[in-house]
């Protein structure tokens, strides 16, 4: 059986940059360690005295923190050098540069004890506190792996639609769960946005929960209606009271036929590329999670060349400006009439994005935030 290797110091973990104010802090506050052991308002010493064991003391100490940090062997070697040091002060060996012939005093070998043991118990907070730290960071740095294995960007194309689409939560792990899968008849892939209630860690379980309810679903045919209400017992009996998901599922068909249904979603924004108007679409339907025995309606709209539906959370439509007024949906439909015609669909979605972030210049991303848009081909 293999032996059980240690677990690194969290310090090695650190930047090297971080290590190197580290160093420095701890040179700063042991350097005057020597001289300040025999200090006196009545002694002087020479500045090449103090200079010279103002740069030994403060070495030295960087020697002790760098074998506690790293290896500890070189302890065999920084041990040695401390017993060394403190001869050539005690017995002023070094000529010129002896401490003014002075002698140790109580108050400064107090002084230097009380430093030391201070010293000493900073250092047992920072490595409990800092291992507590870092490990958080690293769930965190996981959760946000697991979050962008769950939430892919998608970039989908059929015979009669673009599809793209962007999601970015507001901290490492979101609860906004963008999905597209093509159907088992290639004639139609199906369209997932949700948003559930919250934010961190806990609403990303529930997406990820809600994810993998409807690819269970997804192994038996079913409309949008009876996958949303499935989904919607699913989350009633696994979820506590109060967490809930706005839902929106969307079929979309080679025919340029789009089915959808709303689980308390924001409506669907329909650019008509014939006249250019904007239309609202949406069904009724509580979020899911709500009621056990919530039901769902599903709808069909029948698109033309050039028409784009635009998809979202209400995390894009409900930042702020700095004078506090709220971009909301007017807001955002000038967004998409401004960047539907775009030649790339892609490009038509960064240029949105960036457009809200101008908008919420200076201000926090306080929801997660997702954006799809679906374009109907030329055929």
């Amino acid at each position: 059986m293999k032996a059980k290797r240690s677990p690194a110091p969290f310090t090695t973990n650190v930047p090297r940059r971080a290590l190197l104010k580290l160093y420095a802090a701890v040179f700063c506050i042991f350097a005057p360690m020597m001289i300040l052991s025999i200090s006196s308002a009545a002694q002087h010493h020479t500045a090449p005295a103090v200079l010279t064991w103002f740069f030994l003391s403060g070495a030295i100490a960087v020697c002790w923190a760098a074998a506690f940090i790293h290896k500890r062997k070189w302890l065999f070697a920084v041990v040695p050098a401390q017993f060394v040091l403190v001869c050539l002060f005690v017995f002023r060996v070094l000529p010129g540069l002896s401490p003014g012939g002075a002698a140790l005093s109580v108050e400064g070998i107090g002084s230097v004890i009380m430093l030391v043991a201070g010293y000493v118990a900073f250092v047992q907070f920072i490595r409990g506190e800092g291992a507590r730290g870092m490990r958080l960071q690293a769930e965190m740095d996981l959760a946000q792996q697991i979050h962008e294995s769950l939430v892919p960007d998608v970039d989908e194309t059929t015979t009669a639609f673009e599809i793209v689409g962007r999601s970015e939560p507001s901290s490492e792990m979101g609860g906004d769960l963008l999905y597209a899968a093509r159907n088992d008849e290639a004639s139609s892939i199906d369209v997932y946005l949700g948003d559930v209630s919250g934010h961190g860690v806990k609403p990303g379980i529930v997406m990820a929960m809600i994810k993998s309810a409807i690819r269970m679903r997804r192994r038996l045919p079913a409309r949008l209606d009876e996958l949303l209400s499935d989904v919607n017992r699913v989350l009633v009996e696994l979820t506590d009271p109060g967490m809930f998901a706005t839902f929106v599922a969307l079929r979309l068909h080679d025919s340029g036929v789009i089915e959808y249904s709303h689980a308390g979603h924001p409506a669907l924004l329909h650019h008509r590329a014939a006249d250019g108007a904007m239309d609202e679409r949406a069904t009724e339907g509580l979020p899911l999670g709500v009621v056990d025995d919530a039901e769902y309606a599903t709808a069909r709209v029948a698109t033309q060349p050039g028409d784009v539906l635009a998809v979202y959370t209400d995390g894009v439509i409900e930042v702020f400006d700095a004078r506090g007024e709220q971009l909301g949906w007017g807001g955002f439909q000038e967004l998409v009439q401004r960047h539907v015609g775009e030649p790339s669909l892609a490009n038509a979605v960064s240029a949105i994005w960036d457009d809200v972030r101008a908008f919420n210049r200076g201000g926090a991303q306080d929801d997660d935030q997702s954006v799809v848009l679906i374009r109907r081909r030329a055929q």
